[in-house]
């Protein structure tokens, strides 16, 4: 009895749940409209760009079409439903997919239920134009047939759609046996097209309105938009005098007009140990900043001054040792549980550092380690909650991250590294099809990476904050490391300097990472500046020239300074990549790799029927074998004759005749009587 009663609870649990997730798939368009205009109203509003949110989690989370990509108005821009829509549902669970609860039948692409037909889940949307009532859609091929020949509106699309990604997600194994793919990071991934819905939220405390952000982050969205600083796109890390040189006020000027709102600067743990020395000599020998730790922390304390000034916060990026161990950094010797690790003192010595900067430093974000539980700990005994803490994963190991953080800690976030530059599969290349080919495929994976970002913060309740991009698809750049796998990627980017077909496939790629990646707390990009660029004094105002406008090196493809200056990126930020970003996701990317700039000659007509034999396109005439036989001359008849016109022809020329013979008689006077005719 008491397991009925259990039975019938989880029964009603589960219908509420399914109808708040129909209800916010009902509101989701409306919701995504008017973000927009709430953000411009609200832009100027003082909010913290990390902030904590506190799932009221249903068990029975869904994904749905998300309706500011693909609704009524961009459906007829979708230039292939079949191939953005149907080519990635129809793979999952090798195609086939059951209702909930089931009734007795299997589905898949080839075969739909009639509930795809009579569910609709927005009724309010109709169109008058069109009595699609009644029909009944069999199967995907159906849907597409139906709406190109104007036979179904839009809104009855969708709703096919919709229950069709609903019922293939509830289908989908969780990870534990059962379906919603509750333990799958991807299992709502429909092209960039698809979003969970049921994780409702809120914000809370736990410092998260400490920094106010520019007009670059939307207030309803919280994202964040952030460059890296020290160490880029050079083999051997810059010294701290050299950092201080190299990044002027004017860099961080020009950083805050173009939208960006957030610093990130990574710094070497061993900063913060004042018992070890960067390098062996104690200054730079010209008075300038030294770089033992506490010469570092000046650095650090110089870069923050710059960034505060022109309204720019700052994250501070531990970057550790390729010594430490994969016990989170304590040595093999500490065999003691209450003894720190020089690591750990390392980090809580950063968190106290960051607290003392807290006016402009908005998190901390810990070093690369197996086990960052202990530095989570270390961080907040030294400082306590309020500042905020970044956690280093990545796609491989987001299934695991721990999510316990987020139940005692508020101010714990996930920082994602997308790893883009690390596979075989990401970089490898050693021709000019294969290079564009790996373009298309990393254009193809842009908008997917939203569904791990979304998962994780809603069935592991921790927001992600997306640790750095580019438009780089290779590992050029680091070709002068010991590291480097030489693949043969690396030895025709000439190829794509002056070529439309990869500037018009890097910007694509560049808008759907914005996208996708503005889902979350936010994004960094990987560097600001190619080492060695410099275009003026800081006095100098002149912002003509912020950039390279040429892609000329792979390294330039990881500055965000250039590829904004080479109009691959907008050249303003502000606004939280929704805005008219979603388009960049609606169709897939142009398959147009295999010819890439070249394009086909004109096709001439074709060529005259020869028979048995074929053309001869040096004589222009057919050839051969053996010669047709020559085609018969025409026979030429006679014409009729009407006997009775000849017979009257003859009767009067005899009449005549004897006429002028009897008119000559008449004239000679019968002179030629008696005489007889010559012989």
């Amino acid at each position: 009895m008491a397991r009925h009663a259990l039975a019938e609870q989880q029964a009603k649990l589960k219908e509420m749940c399914r109808a708040k997730i129909h209800r916010r798939a009902h509101s989701y368009s409306s919701s995504s409209s008017s973000s927009s205009s709430s953000s411009s109203s609200s832009s100027s509003s003082s909010f913290h760009p990390f902030h904590s949110i506190q799932h009221s989690h249903c068990p029975y989370n869904n994904c749905v079409i998300d309706k500011s990509i693909l609704n009524e108005d961009t459906i007829a821009d979708m230039s292939d439903i079949g191939l953005s829509f149907f080519a990635k549902l129809c793979g999952n669970n090798r195609g086939a997919f059951v209702l909930d609860p089931p009734d007795g039948n299997t589905y898949g692409c080839g075969s739909f239920p009639p509930s795809f037909s009579t569910n609709v889940v927005d009724p309010t949307t109709t169109d008058d134009d069109v009595d699609d009532d009644n029909i009944m859609i069999s199967d995907s091929v159906h849907v597409a047939k139906l709406y190109a020949g104007g036979n179904i509106t839009s809104s009855r699309v969708l709703s096919v759609l919709n229950s069709y990604v609903m019922a293939v997600y509830d289908s989908t194994d969780d990870g534990g046996g059962g379906g919603g793919g509750g333990g799958n990071p991807y299992a709502c991934d429909v092209g960039g097209l698809a979003t969970l819905v049921g994780c409702d939220g809120r914000r809370r405390g736990g410092g998260s309105d400490r920094a106010a952000t520019t007009t670059a982050a939307a207030s309803t969205s919280t994202s964040s938009f952030s460059i890296e600083d020290v160490g880029i796109v050079r083999v051997d890390p810059l010294a701290m005098d050299e950092v201080v040189e190299f990044y002027s006020t004017r860099d961080f000027r020009r950083m805050s007009r173009m939208g960006v709102n957030v610093v990130r600067i990574p710094v070497p743990c061993r900063a913060f140990d004042d018992d070890r020395r960067y390098d062996d000599d104690d200054d730079d020998g010209g008075g300038g900043v030294k770089n033992d730790g506490r010469g570092i922390a000046r650095t650090i304390a110089i870069l923050l001054g710059r960034a505060e000034v022109e309204g720019l916060k700052a994250i501070l990026t531990l970057v550790g040792e390729e010594e430490v161990e994969e016990d989170g950094g304590r040595s093999p010797s500490s065999s003691s549980s209450s003894s720190s690790s020089p690591l750990e003192r390392q980090v809580g010595s950063a968190a106290t550092f960051a607290m003392s900067y807290r006016t402009v430093i908005i998190a901390l974000e810990l070093p690369r380690t197996s086990n960052p539980e202990s530095l989570v700990r270390v961080a907040r005994s030294c400082v306590g909650p309020e500042l905020s803490l970044l956690v280093p994963t990545n796609k491989g190991r987001i299934v695991d991250f721990i999510d316990r953080y987020h139940d005692d800690d508020a101010n714990v976030y996930a920082s994602l590294d997308l790893g883009a530059h690390e596979s075989v599969a990401n970089v490898a290349s050693s021709d000019s099809l294969s290079d564009r080919l790996k373009m298309f495929y990393h254009e193809s994976l842009a908008c997917t990476d939203r569904s791990p970002i979304e998962w994780l913060e809603c069935y592991r309740g921790i927001p992600v904050f997306v640790n750095g991009f580019d438009l780089a698809v290779d590992d050029c750049h680091r070709m002068g490391e010991v590291s480097f796998k030489d693949y043969g990627q690396c030895y025709r980017f000439n190829e794509t300097i002056y070529s439309g077909w990869w500037e018009r496939h890097r910007a694509s790629l560049a808008s759907r990472q914005l996208f996708s990646y503005s889902l979350g707390l936010g994004w960094s990009f990987s560097a600001w500046k190619l080492y060695g660029d410099d275009d003026g004094d800081d006095d100098d105002d002149d912002d003509r020239r912020v950039g390279s406008k040429i892609i000329d090196s792979p390294s330039r493809l990881l500055c965000l300074r250039d590829v904004v200056e080479a109009g691959l990126m907008p050249s303003s930020l502000v606004g939280d990549g929704r805005n008219g970003g979603a388009a960049a996701c609606l169709n897939g990317p142009v398959d147009d790799f295999a010819m890439g700039d070249a394009t086909f000659s004109p096709t001439g007509s074709p060529p005259p029927e020869c028979g048995h034999g074929w053309w001869n396109e040096s004589t222009l005439e057919c050839d051969y074998w053996i010669p047709p036989p020559p085609t018969p001359a025409p026979t030429i008849v006679a014409a009729p004759v009407d006997y009775t016109v000849l017979a009257m022809g003859a009767v009067i020329g005899a009449c005549a005749t004897l006429f002028l013979n009897w008119v000559a008689r008449k004239m000679t006077g019968g002179r030629a009587d008696g005489y007889s005719p010559l012989p």
